[in-house]
C-alpha cells in the first residue's frame, strides 16, 4: 500500500529526499488521519465499555457518539485511500498479476496470519482461557474470525487485493460514466437498503436478495469510488469553507440518528455501510484532497504515520487490552478516560514501533514497514 508503488497521479506529489521516492501528499494525510481513526474509535469503545446508555448523561451521550462517529470514518478513508494507491497501477498482462500478488499479496497474508497467532495465544493468556487447536486452526485458514474484534479488517484487505488487477484493468478501460450501473446498483444494495432498514428499526430487511458480494460490498464501492474521486474534482466550485460547514451539518446527522436509534431502544453499532457516514466519508476524503499548502513539519508527521499505518494498528490493540482495565478503574468521568485511553494507546504504540523496527525481520514480518 506504499505510495512509492503509484506515480501515475500527479496531483498533490511529493518527493521526500531522505527516501527518494514520490509520494501523493493528500494520501499520506489521509492515512494518517485514517490511523487515528481507528484508535481513536477503540478508545471510546474501550472507555465506555460495561457502561449503560439509559445511564449515561445527555453530554455523555453525545460525546461518546461524535467521538465514535468520528473514530468510524477511519476505515473508509483506508479502503479510498487504497483505491487511490492500488487501482492507478496499471496490469497489462499475466506477468503484472503474479508479480503483484508475490510483492503485496503474499507478504500482507503472512503478516496476517503472524498476528492471527499472535493475538490468538495473547487473547487466550490474557483472559486466562483454554487454547483450542481446532479453533486456532479455523483462524489460520479464515473459516472463523480472529479472537481480536480488530482482525476483521484483514480478510476484506486481503480479499481486495486479490481482485485489484482486475478491477484496475476495468477502471483504467472504462469512465465512471461507463460503469455507473454497477455502482448504483452497488451503492444501493450495500448502503442504502441496509440504512433503511436501520432508520426503520430493522422493520424491512436488512439486504435484498440481489447478490452484490461479486462488488466488494461497500468496501468494493469505497475502493472504486476512491479511484475516482482522486481522478476527478467534485465539487470543486464548492468553496472549502462551505465544505467544511457541509461536513459538520453530515456529522451531526450521522450523530444524531444513532442517538435517536440507541434512545428508542434500538441497539444499533455504527457501521461502515451506513449512508450518512459514506457521505460523511467522502467529503472528508474531498476536503483532504484539496490540502495543498500544509506546514512542512506537520506533513512529515502525517508522513511517517502514513508508513507505520498497519504496525500501528496491530500494535495498539494489544497495548489497548493491557491498558484499560488499569485507566477505566480511575474514578473519573468517561470523556476523560477516553481521551487518556488515546494519547496512552497512541504513545506507547509509537514507542514499541520505534523500539521493534530497528530489527529487520520485526520490521518486515511483524511491522509491515517496507
Amino acid at each position: 500500500m506504499e505510495t512509492s508503488e503509484i506515480l501515475s497521479s500527479t496531483e498533490n506529489v511529493k518527493t521526500i529526499s531522505n527516501y527518494n521516492v514520490k509520494r501523493i501528499k493528500y494520501i499520506d494525510i489521509m492515512k494518517g488521519v485514517a490511523i487515528i481513526c481507528v484508535v481513536l474509535c477503540h478508545a471510546v469503545e474501550s472507555a465506555y465499555s460495561g457502561a449503560e446508555w439509559i445511564a449515561l448523561s445527555n453530554m455523555s451521550k453525545i460525546f461518546k457518539i461524535t467521538i465514535f462517529t468520528i473514530g468510524r470514518i477511519g476505515v473508509p478513508l483506508f479502503v479510498l485511500a487504497s483505491g487511490v494507491l492500488l487501482l492507478n497501477k496499471k496490469f497489462e498482462n499475466e506477468n503484472d498479476i503474479i508479480k503483484f500478488y508475490k510483492r503485496n499479496l503474499v507478504p500482507l497474508l503472512i503478516v496476517t496470519e503472524i498476528w492471527n497467532t499472535i493475538y490468538y495465544i495473547f487473547m487466550k493468556v490474557w483472559y486466562s482461557q483454554e487454547f483450542e487447536i481446532k479453533e486456532f486452526v479455523e483462524i489460520l485458514l479464515f473459516l472463523k474470525n480472529s479472537n481480536s474484534p480488530n482482525m476483521w479488517y484483514m480478510p476484506m484487505i486481503l480479499g481486495m487485493y486479490i481482485v485489484v488487477p482486475f478491477l484496475s484493468i476495468i477502471v483504467h478501460k472504462f469512465s465512471l460514466k461507463e460503469i455507473k450501473i454497477p455502482l448504483i446498483v452497488g451503492i444501493i444494495c450495500s448502503t442504502l437498503i441496509p440504512s433503511l432498514s436501520v432508520i426503520l428499526s430493522y422493520r424491512i430487511p436488512t439486504s435484498t436478495v440481489i447478490n452484490t458480494a461479486f462488488l466488494g460490498g461497500v468496501y468494493g464501492i469505497y475502493l472504486v469510488l476512491g479511484y475516482y474521486m482522486d481522478k476527478i474534482n467534485i465539487l470543486d466550485k464548492i468553496s472549502t469553507l462551505k465544505m467544511i460547514f457541509i461536513l459538520i451539518i453530515e456529522l451531526c446527522i450521522t450523530v444524531a440518528s444513532q442517538i435517536i436509534l440507541l434512545n428508542k431502544g434500538v441497539n444499533y453499532n455504527l457501521w461502515y455501510n451506513f449512508l450518512p457516514l459514506v457521505i460523511l466519508a467522502f467529503t472528508v476524503f474531498i476536503l483532504l484532497k484539496r490540502l495543498k499548502n500544509i506546514n512542512e513539519k506537520i506533513y512529515a508527521i502525517f508522513y511517517k504515520l502514513s508508513t507505520q499505518t498497519l504496525a500501528i494498528f496491530f500494535i495498539h490493540m494489544l497495548i489497548k487490552y493491557i491498558v484499560q482495565s488499569y485507566i477505566n478503574s480511575f474514578n473519573i468521568i468517561n470523556p476523560l478516560k477516553t481521551i487518556i485511553l488515546f494519547v496512552v494507546i497512541f504513545v506507547f504504540t509509537l514507542i514499541v514501533i520505534e523500539i521493534t523496527r530497528k530489527n529487520n525481520l520485526i520490521r518486515k514480518f511483524l511491522l509491515f514497514i517496507k
